[in-house]
């Protein structure tokens, strides 16, 4: 029988004309492309399932009459956060710490959810140690600080707020911390606070009492709630100048300053803005509905307030004969 030939096969590539090479090419980069593209929504759908915390309205009202902070903070992620630190701190013009002036714990914030601070009381933080707060240029707003919330955005949680140096004189500030809390002082009651004594006395139609209370939102720490009573300093010396923190609750406010009641009672905060008693202007600042600073400006030798539901905190005096209301 005659030998066969064994022919082996090639390994050569098809041979492709010049334009069908092209297409292959193009096809082939066209499927990279897709690919890349998937990744890349994979990407955007797993980042958009992450809280995306951000600070919005940050406002400081810093003058020499208040110090206060208000902002609002909003999740705008796919997915509701743990919980999360909110910080305000002051800083000076070398972006040194003066004072970490507010921070809590917030548990967890929805999808689309909003939570809104309003007035946030700082007076309480004027001490003569930090020179009444005097060099403070900015305050900023911060969430999450410490970054311990893996977010869409890490870029929007703080806003810094310039602010205007204040000159307050801050060595008499009463802010009831050295009262027990949820003592009720009954009419006629004389106390003494951080070495201001007061006199609590029945208002005109009732008389019910003073109280030491705690966790309100108005100023910081303990406040004094007044029930149907008058509340009086004792003034050895005339004031040109008397603010605190108030909350309002409802009913009527009484007002008697140098032995001028003007025309109370009057039924709301708004009523008693921008009057004049005994010689002496009032202020109110922030809306009637929240809790804000009453300040009077004048001559003050002899001053009462009183309420049905009010709340006081931070009582600031000045002797100086200057105005000061900025």
């Amino acid at each position: 029988m005659p030998a066969r030939r064994l022919t082996l096969p090639t390994h050569e590539h098809p041979s492709f004309p010049k334009d069908s090479l092209e297409q292959y090419k193009r096809k082939k980069m066209k499927k990279k492309l897709v690919f890349f593209e998937w990744l890349a929504v994979l990407a955007l759908l797993a980042s958009s399932c992450s809280p995306d915390l951000a600070i919005i309205q940050a406002t400081a009202n810093w003058d020499n009459v208040q110090q206060s902070g208000s902002f609002v903070l909003v999740n705008n992620g796919m997915k509701t956060t743990a919980p999360f630190e909110v910080q305000i701190t002051l800083l000076d013009e070398t972006d040194a710490v003066v004072e970490v002036a507010y921070t809590t714990i917030i548990n967890g914030l929805g999808y689309g959810e909003k939570l809104e601070f309003k007035n946030l009381s700082l007076r309480h933080l004027l001490t003569p140690e930090n020179q009444c707060l005097g060099q403070v240029t900015q305050a900023v707003f911060s969430i999450d600080p410490q970054n311990a919330i893996q977010e869409v955005d890490e870029t929007n949680n703080r806003q810094a707020v310039e602010v205007t140096p204040i000159h307050v004189a801050c060595d008499e500030m009463i802010r009831f911390e050295d009262l027990p809390a949820g003592i009720e002082f009954t009419p006629i009651s004389h106390i003494a606070s951080e070495g201001m004594g007061f006199a609590i006395s029945a208002l005109p139609m009732s008389g019910e009492y003073a109280t030491v209370r705690s966790g309100l939102a108005v100023g910081n720490g303990q406040v004094l709630w007044l029930n149907n009573v008058w509340l009086q300093p004792k003034l050895s010396t005339p004031r040109h100048f008397i603010a605190f923190d108030a909350g309002y609750f409802g009913g009527d406010i009484y007002l008697e300053i140098n032995g001028d009641t003007g025309a109370s009672p009057y039924p709301d905060v708004a009523a008693i803005d921008g009057i004049v008693i005994g010689g002496v202007s009032v202020s109110v600042s922030g809306k009637p509905d929240n809790p804000g600073v009453w300040y009077f400006n004048g001559e003050i030798n002899r001053f009462k307030v009183g309420g049905q539901e009010l709340a006081i905190d931070n009582l600031l005096f000045w002797t100086q004969k200057i105005k000061i209301v900025s």
